[in-house]
């Protein structure tokens, strides 16, 4: 199995804005950054979006208990 950190940073450059790390928000143009930052990225598949948030609320547990 792979790292599960990389495997986390490959689905935070597909969904979140490089700036304040929020999840990019789909346009008919593209995808975009709720707080205004950036550029237009190709939109965000609902599939990544899930399982980064999963991948990040299980990161946040696992440092939590530590």
């Amino acid at each position: 199995m792979g790292d599960p950190n990389a495997t986390l940073e490959l689905l935070r450059k597909k969904v979140a804005c490089k700036e304040c790390g929020e999840i990019r928000v789909n346009t008919p143009s593209g995808s975009v950054c709720p707080n205004g930052h950036g550029r237009i990225f190709p939109p965000v598949e609902e599939r990544d979006r899930e399982r980064y948030c999963k991948r990040m609320n299980k990161a946040n547990k696992n440092n939590g208990s530590q």
